[in-house]
């Protein structure tokens, strides 16, 4: 779920493949047949091999919103269990939600989120190709502060590595450019004054853009302790509040 500056995606599997450096290096149509692959050519083969384009069984064929059916090679919109992909020089836009778990989505294109409402993709496995972007809210056009742009990757049990012997499945590969924007928060503010256990005021020494009600915020300890849970800020004496 995107809002103002924070991406959450359940289960999710960033795999930054390749650099910006080397983005350019990179050519549409490897031979993944020799036996004298770089291991930067072979890992890019592995992926492909995931979501070959004659296994989709969706094709964006024009430009166009993802819920049309007019959008896609078979005249209806992507259902649950389906490969879907988004070739060179197109440009979908995710205008809406859906809870129909895509298999795989291959974005040799453009796939980018509407930002003015709420939009739920749910898919097992996403590749973008060194080519491809995936856009969810820009500096230009971010996800407004009153929407949500979620990705869910879904549960289908584990890997299977018949299909997959690699392990690479199973949330987003990025090899092409990815960009998520939500609306701006004021990141930190320092306090005007110190505060008492049991107190449900802050006094802060600035007025803070784009905070809200149910918005979570930290007061950082300052005393490391020997005991405690990382995952629940007590071991740095961490505090987590809620705006109310």
């Amino acid at each position: 779920m995107l809002k103002s500056n924070s991406i959450f995606l359940n289960t999710l599997i960033l795999c930054l493949l390749f650099s910006t450096s080397l983005h350019s290096q990179m050519v549409m149509d490897m031979d993944c047949t020799g036996d004298e692959m770089d291991p930067m050519t072979r890992e890019h083969c592995k992926v492909m091999a995931l979501v070959p384009i004659c296994c989709a069984t969706q094709t964006a064929i024009a430009n166009g919103n993802w819920f049309l059916g007019s959008t896609w090679s078979s005249g209806n919109v992507p259902v649950a269990g389906e490969n879907v992909y988004i070739p060179d020089d197109i440009t979908i836009t995710y205008n809406g939600s859906s809870n129909e778990a895509i298999n795989w989505l291959r974005i040799n294109g453009e796939l980018k989120f509407s930002t003015n409402i709420n939009t739920k993709l749910v898919v097992e496995t996403i590749v973008v190709d060194t080519e491809g972007k995936l856009r969810m809210g820009t500096s230009a056009n971010p996800v407004q502060s009153s929407y949500t742009c979620e990705v869910v990757f879904s549960d289908q049990g584990p890997i299977n590595t018949i299909w997959d012997p690699y392990k690479l499945s199973k949330g987003i590969i990025m090899q092409g450019e990815y960009e998520s924007r939500g609306a701006f928060k004021t990141p930190y503010v320092e306090m005007n004054s110190g505060t008492s256990a049991g107190s449900n005021k802050l006094t802060l020494a600035s007025i803070p853009e784009g905070w809200n009600v149910g918005d979570k915020l930290v007061i950082a300890g300052i005393t490391t302790g020997t005991t405690g849970a990382i995952d629940n800020e007590n071991k740095q004496h961490d505090e987590v509040l809620i705006i109310t």
